[in-house]
């Protein structure tokens, strides 16, 4: 595969391996609004301020190659301080749980029922965003006629989102997600599986396939005696 783009991915360093010039995948960016057709849709988001700390989780949508990749990121910030926030990037959903602990457990100050009760109700929110399946965003492949998009979160509303085509992965981080050689070859097996489809099998006859096997009509017959 050959990719012709005016950016450097972070995947782009397996290229070497493969010496096939052909097909060719053209990796223009693009970039338009992205509309929510009710509000069940939207990205996951959370924003909450407790007495020292401050806690935003959003979430985005990366396809690459057919698959749909939802990832979350979260950021602990501390307003009243110079102490640097903490950052992360995951597809687990799992990363969160202890953020959104530790943040309960500081705003209700260990009042244990309602840091549960919180929990539980954030932690449904995240599975059912995670869980939920969204022809939406498989159809952008064939719609845009693309390999690789990103829909990128915007306010804390999950509302103002953009639709990124041919985004540059390596700043979204998304090598933790999938490693520079298995997403080159992901990539490169979806461009060809498109350039040249595979033809549907023929369907055969039961007479057709049983001479193809190397019967004929006196096979199954018994000799006269």
């Amino acid at each position: 595969m050959r990719i012709i783009s005016k950016f450097h991915d972070y995947y782009d360093s397996a290229r070497g391996l493969d010496l096939e010039q052909a097909p060719i995948y053209i990796r223009k960016t693009e970039e338009f609004e992205w509309s929510w057709s009710d509000e069940s849709e939207r990205l996951y988001y959370f924003w909450e301020r407790s007495y020292s700390k401050s806690l935003y989780i959003k979430s985005g949508v990366i396809g690459f190659a057919g698959k749909i990749h939802k990832y979350c990121t979260y950021e602990w910030s501390y307003p009243y301080t110079d102490e640097p926030p903490q950052k992360l990037f995951s597809e687990k959903r799992d990363v969160l749980w202890s953020p959104l602990t530790n943040y309960y457990n500081e705003r209700y100050k260990g009042v244990d029922f309602l840091v549960k009760r919180s929990f539980r109700k954030e932690q449904q929110k995240i599975n059912q965003w995670y869980d939920r399946e969204d022809k939406k965003f498989t159809n952008i492949f064939n719609k845009y006629n693309t390999a690789i998009f990103h829909i990128k979160p915007g306010n804390l509303v999950g509302t103002d989102c953009k639709l990124i085509i041919n985004p540059i992965l390596k700043n979204l981080e998304f090598y933790k997600i999938l490693p520079p050689a298995q997403a080159y070859q992901e990539l490169s097996m979806w461009v060809n599986n498109i350039a040249e489809p595979r033809k549907e099998i023929p369907a055969i006859d039961d007479k057709t396939m049983a001479e193809i096997k190397g019967f004929d009509k006196y096979s199954f017959r018994k000799d006269k005696t």
